[in-house]
């Protein structure tokens, strides 16, 4: 079996006679895919059997969605919250059917408290590399049926491959690759290169490689060409009451940032899958989600056909024993049987051979993808556990599972096929409206009042997506508009704006949250430093997989204004007579200037040291000119099972001549508690904040204490005045969401509640 990524190193040794014109034009296009089309299920008739040992890992992590910090896209931390891994051995015969022996399984999930991996029996999520009728552009078959049960009509992808697929891409050819193997065989493969007519998110865009003697796939990256309505996920498991709920808070998209899958040969005949990987987010109502899927197969017997006879295809494969391999039609014991079993006579176990195993009567029977498995599990659930098949932590890094597959070079390949320049073709789609609650249009503050927005928004094709904001407030009367032209390839996003805001000077926290005008409405307490910009930007964001670091740039020209208080209505008001803050002061005038922030995360075990931080700079000209640069960590230990420390530091400085809107302000629940945004402001800032988190995550309280100073660079170091603040809190979702009373510890100082999401 020779993998791709080795064709890819024999290649730079080989002579590269197939990237001379005359290679390239020995077979065309049109005859490459027609010889893919014809041969993408042909092996299904020589194909007699299979035997693999299959190791897969699956993780789930949640933060908070993409938005705006200091005018710069931001993405906060992905916490871990669940992992599955899993490793069985798998078969399949054509006339017999599948069947499966788990060797191990596992699962955690932090959000839960559970931090210590458990066993996994009756939930084991086998897989099956391949069977006759699967398509092989994974995750193609899976994605169907799941789509299938709530819209019949509409499929996950429309295939590239498709009889008629011509009137949906544009298919041409790439690169090619020549290689021989130990037998003197030589294999040619060459790049299908697969670009939508149109913007779609069921139609997909990227690379299909095929090896031109057989037309078989041999490896495929893609990902689909436009974000992905999620929606049908959720709908097909609720009831009437629970969509119209639950639809309203939405709109449920995601991005499919990548899926590759690799082909190995076997037998010098059977292209059969090796690995694969898929990768993807979604959002909804500020919440960001990621998942990511590494599956890989190590092949142990790959079976033909005998010369002249073919397979009768089995569909869908019948249940089989693995022990004598007899179709067999009765039920079926569940796991929880076997457990029984095992107990009556005693923990029979103890020789836990695939042997010793399949003389145990008490079989499970499971489907997966689609697929009825006859099921092998250890008597005691803890083997699961202890395989050597599996690293020393679940928490570790994909090459301890995976240590036979560098999925960072499949990848790094990956980036090619998937770059900012293959896109959909240019075919401008319907606009699309959104107003209200949806996507955060709605907001409160004490310069607006109620503000009320619109978004129209509209596919172009060549990965360009244009839309447009407009609100009002109806306080001040002031209209509110931005016009920007955006591109993106799932990975990075790169925008054009033109626009007049009311801009927010702080450097922490969401003024213009949900959360944040809750507040303002409720008990009078704005803390946005509002000012107001008229102008143009040119920004981007370049996300590593897996939302583990984002890197973030601005450049923008804008005329400054100050903005004033409107209104004074709040529930607060009305019964105790509270008053927002005054307006904030601001230096008029136009500025000129670029900024740029690094946020990173490392550490996903919740019980060994995590490491979090930021780096941003800031220089513009102008009206002043000035420079800003501040750094910030966080370090999270865990201290004994229920218990966790957290420990944060931050420091900034600035130089030249810093206008009021751009110094560093800090109070409040993100920098020092028991204080407003503001207490403390000037050209260079420090803070520190000490916390112990005691409890489940998924709901326990904590406990922290701030200490911060801002003011004139030149006092960084005497300036005896700083602010503090302590207090206790409520977490939940491991800190994700926060309710924290606290209270300056000044003379005088106030006692404060705060409800906000993604604390450090």
């Amino acid at each position: 079996m020779i993998p791709l990524h080795l064709c890819l190193l024999l290649q730079l040794a080989a002579p590269q006679a197939s990237s001379t014109p005359a290679a390239r034009a020995a077979v065309s296009a049109r005859a490459l895919v027609a010889r893919a089309r014809a041969a993408r299920y042909q092996q299904d008739s020589a194909l007699a059997s299979y035997q693999a040992v299959v190791k897969q890992r699956m993780s789930g992590g949640l933060g908070v969605a993409p938005g705006l910090r200091g005018g710069l896209p931001a993405v906060g931390r992905v916490r871990l919250a669940a992992r599955y891994e899993s490793v069985a051995r798998v078969g399949w015969d054509h006339a017999l059917g599948a069947w499966g022996e788990i060797i191990a399984a596992r699962s955690v999930v932090p959000f839960l408290g559970d931090h210590e991996p458990m066993a996994e029996n009756d939930d084991v999520a086998l897989t099956l590399p391949y069977y006759p009728g699967r398509d092989r552009l994974w995750p193609v078959t899976e994605l169907s049926d799941a789509l299938h049960e709530a819209h019949r009509d509409v499929p996950w992808i429309e295939h590239p491959l498709d009889g008629g697929a011509d009137s949906l891409y544009l298919l041409a050819l790439g690169d090619s690759i020549t290689f021989r193997l130990p037998d003197a065989t030589t294999i040619q493969l060459r790049e299908i290169r697969v670009r939508p007519r149109r913007p779609d998110q069921r139609l997909i865009v990227g690379s299909l490689w095929i090896d031109i003697a057989s037309g078989a796939l041999v490896r495929a990256a893609y990902r689909p060409s436009t974000a992905v309505d999620l929606w049908p996920f959720f709908d097909k498991e609720m009831d009437e009451d629970d969509r119209a709920a639950f639809r309203k808070f939405g709109p449920y998209t995601g991005n499919v940032q990548e899926i590759v899958v690799e082909h190995g040969l076997y037998e010098g005949r059977f292209w059969l899958p090796r690995t694969r990987l898929a990768v993807g987010e979604g959002t909804a109502r500020g919440l960001r989600v990621t998942i990511e899927i590494q599956q890989t197969f190590r092949y142990e017997r790959v079976a033909g056909m005998p010369a002249g006879t073919f397979a009768r295809i089995v569909a869908p494969p019948p249940d089989i024993d693995p022990r004598d391999g007899r179709v067999r039609r009765g039920p079926w014991r569940s796991m929880d049987s076997r457990t029984d079993r095992c107990r009556e006579h005693g923990d029979s176990s103890a020789d836990n051979s695939p042997e010793a195993l399949a003389r145990d009567s008490s079989l499970s029977t499971m489907y997966s993808e689609g697929v009825r498995f006859r099921v092998l599990f250890p008597c005691r659930t803890r083997d699961l556990l202890t395989s050597s098949e599996l690293p020393a932590s679940i928490y570790g890094k994909n090459e301890e599972l995976f240590s036979e597959t560098d999925f960072s070079a499949l990848q790094r390949d990956a980036n090619a096929a998937l770059s900012m320049n293959r896109q959909a073709d240019w075919n401008p789609q319907k606009p699309r409206v959104s107003f209200g609650l949806q996507r955060s249009l709605l907001r409160y503050n004490r310069v607006e009042g109620l503000s009320v927005g619109a978004r129209v928004e509209q596919e172009l094709g060549k990965g360009y997506l244009t839309f447009g904001i407009a609100r009002i407030g109806v306080a001040d009367l002031q209209p509110n508009a931005e016009a920007t032209i955006q591109r993106g390839n799932a990975r990075v996003t790169l925008d054009a704006t033109a626009y007049r805001r009311l801009a927010a000077a702080n450097d922490w926290g969401n003024p213009a949250g949900t959360g944040a005008s809750v507040t303002a409405l409720l008990f009078g307490r704005d803390e946005g430093l509002w000012y107001r910009t008229l102008g143009v930007e040119t920004k981007g964001l370049a996300q590593s997989l897996g939302g583990r670091a984002a890197f973030s740039w601005r450049l923008f020209a804008e005329r400054n204004d100050s903005a004033q208080v409107e209104t004074q209505l709040s529930a607060a008001h009305a019964l105790n007579g509270v008053r927002f803050m005054p307006a904030f002061p601001t230096v008029a005038g136009m500025y000129y200037g670029a900024a740029t922030a690094l946020t990173f995360a490392s550490g996903t075990d919740p019980r060994a040291l995590r490491l979090g931080g930021t780096v941003r700079g800031e220089g513009a000209g102008g009206e002043s000119s000035y420079g800003r640069g501040a750094l910030e960590l966080t370090l999270n230990q865990a201290l004994g099972r229920a218990t966790q420390a957290t420990l944060t530091g931050s420091a900034g400085t600035a130089v030249g001549t810093v206008p009021v809107q751009r110094l560093w302000y800090i109070g409040g629940p993100e920098t020092v508690h028991g204080h407003a945004p503001g207490d403390m402001a000037g050209d260079a800032y420090w803070f520190g904040r000490f916390e112990l988190a005691k409890g489940h995550p998924f709901i326990g309280t904590a406990a922290f204490a701030d200490m911060g100073w801002a003011g004139p660079r030149a006092e960084w170091v005497r300036s005896p005045t700083t602010i503090r603040g302590a207090g206790v809190g409520v977490r939940l979702l491991e800190g994700l969401i926060r309710l924290d009373l606290s209270r300056g510890l000044e003379k005088g100082g106030r006692i404060r509640g705060d409800v906000f999401i993604d604390l450090r």
